[in-house]
């Protein structure tokens, strides 16, 4: 299912359905802090290690980036939830 549904199809709004079951604060944690946030995380401090000149990150980049980028996560599932349920009765009040 792609992050920004703006349309679905019958199916598609089949698995939303199943999905919005679950809530909206276990598709933020899931899919915004824990999918999002983390790999966000993982990705750019491997991209730090990489283009800096130094064998480490310090302890408060690191810090700095394990709260920044779950919080990002947050709002970036806050995002997508909010785009698909706006969709999805987009879907529903159109049959």
């Amino acid at each position: 299912m792609p992050i920004f549904r703006t349309k679905f199809s019958e199916r598609q709004a089949r698995q939303w359905g199943a999905i919005g079951e679950n809530g909206k604060i276990s598709w933020i944690l899931t899919r915004g802090v824990i999918g999002w946030g983390t790999t966000m995380f993982m990705w750019m401090t491997a991209w730090k290690l990489y283009t800096s000149d130094k064998d480490f990150l310090s302890r408060s980049q690191i810090t700095i980036d394990l709260i920044l980028w779950p919080i990002a996560g947050f709002f970036f599932g806050l995002l997508t939830w909010h785009t698909s349920e706006k969709a999805y009765k987009a879907f529903l009040n159109k049959k």
